[in-house]
C-alpha cells in the first residue's frame, strides 16, 4: 500500500497522468548546455554598450551607384572592426567619431539596428548633433560628430 502511495505522488495524480502523461524528470546534465547558451547570450548581450562609443575610422570606400554613401570600416574597442555605411561628408581616415551600436537607442529617439544600407551591411551609425539631442547651433546638423 506505502509503494502505492508513493507511485501515486511522484508520478501525480490519475486523472492528471492520464490526461496529459506522466512528468518526465530530467537526466543529470540534460539542460545545462541550454542553460550555458543562454548565459552566454546575456554576457554578449550585457558587453555591448548602453551608450555611443568612440570609434576610429581605418579605411574609407564610396558604395557602387551610390554617390552619397561610403563604407567605413571603423575601429570599435580592442582589436573589433564593424563596417558602417554612412553619408556623413565629413569623414577622413584616422578621425573618431561617435557611434552608435545596434540595440542603442539615441537621445532623439532613433533606435539603431544593423541592416543594409544602400545595399552594403552596416553595422551601426555614425551619431550626428540631431542623434545625441544637441540644439546649439554651432553644430552642423549633417556631420558626424568627431571627437578627435
Amino acid at each position: 500500500k506505502d509503494k502505492k502511495e508513493k507511485k501515486s505522488k511522484e508520478g501525480g495524480d490519475d486523472e492528471l497522468s492520464t490526461m496529459f502523461g506522466d512528468k518526465k524528470k530530467k537526466k543529470k546534465g540534460e539542460g545545462d548546455d541550454d542553460k550555458k547558451d543562454k548565459k552566454e547570450k546575456k554576457e554578449k548581450k550585457d558587453k555591448k554598450p548602453k551608450r555611443p562609443i568612440v570609434a576610429e575610422v581605418l579605411q574609407i570606400s564610396p558604395v557602387p551607384k551610390k554617390d552619397k554613401l561610403r563604407i567605413c570600416k571603423t575601429k570599435i574597442g580592442e582589436g573589433e572592426e564593424i563596417q558602417i555605411v554612412t553619408s556623413a561628408p565629413n569623414m577622413v581616415v584616422g578621425g573618431k567619431y561617435l557611434v552608435a551600436l545596434p540595440g542603442l537607442t539615441t537621445a532623439a529617439g532613433t533606435e539603431v539596428k544593423a541592416g543594409s544600407v544602400g545595399g552594403v551591411e552596416s553595422g551601426g551609425m555614425f551619431c550626428g548633433p540631431k542623434d545625441m539631442a544637441f540644439e546649439d547651433a554651432a553644430f552642423d546638423p549633417n556631420l558626424a560628430i568627431q571627437v578627435a
